[in-house]
Parts: structure tokens; sequence; C-alpha cells
């Protein structure tokens, strides 16, 4: 959960995406196993991003092929 994205105007990172500090980390959608004390941020880079997605598959591929009601959200 990336707290500092819950503040009202603030634009939200879209998943997979590079943020803009000096460490390149990404945006990245985590399996419910891999939350833990040993998790770190720090290791979702844009150098091993490409790697997890080989690996892991892109976790969010099921969810992002159902259509979103806006109907519903308004």
């Amino acid at each position: 959960m990336d707290y500092l994205q819950n503040i009202f105007g603030k634009t939200v990172a879209g998943a997979y995406s590079a943020r803009a500090n000096p460490d390149a980390m990404v945006s990245t959608p985590l399996l419910w196993d891999e939350l833990g004390d040993d998790l770190d941020p720090r290791d979702f880079t844009i150098e091993t991003a490409p790697a997890r997605i080989a690996d892991v598959g892109d976790v969010w591929a099921a969810q992002m092929k159902e259509r979103n009601s806006l109907r519903a959200l308004v």
C-alpha cells in the first residue's frame, strides 16, 4: 500500500510505471503471499521489473480484462 498516493488532489502512479526518483523504482502489483516484513519497495526498479514480470507474469492481467462501469462510480 502506497499511503502517499492517498492524498487529495494527488495523481496516482499507474501499475508498472517508473517513479521519478534516482532509484527509478517501479510501481509493482504484488501477490498476497509476497506481503511480509521482508518486503522492500527498493527491490522493484527498472532494472528488476522485466525479470519479475517474466517470472511472475502480469499480476493484474485478469482484473484489467474486466470493464469498469462509470455509472457505478458516480
